[in-house]
């Protein structure tokens, strides 16, 4: 993508003072730094050996048991549920919550 062309950096810079910002949350992958080149910003995460979330409830469907247990469930809602508390006390909306 080719973010500066797009004049978007602005937007970028933001997202990355957020990422920032919430270091120290379990439920957040953690950005390990930024740099960029002449046409592109990049951010390099820390690496999440599991996969995303999306990854993890696709393998559970998938897998022989056929489904997401309840206790998987739970637990999965409930780290939702803790970091939308935390981006709602920071003052931060978020527009695109997705698995």
């Amino acid at each position: 993508m080719k973010i500066c062309e797009l004049n978007k950096e602005r937007h970028i810079l933001r997202e990355k003072e957020l990422l920032d910002s919430l270091r120290k949350h379990h439920c957040i992958i953690q950005l390990m730094g930024t740099f960029k080149d002449n046409k592109n910003l990049y951010f390099v995460f820390e690496c999440a050996k599991n996969g995303t979330l999306d990854d993890i409830i696709r393998q559970m469907i998938t897998s022989k048991f056929k489904g997401l247990g309840l206790e998987a469930i739970k637990l999965i809602f409930a780290q939702l549920v803790n970091f939308m508390e935390l981006m709602q006390q920071e003052g931060i909306m978020h527009r695109d919550l997705k698995p």
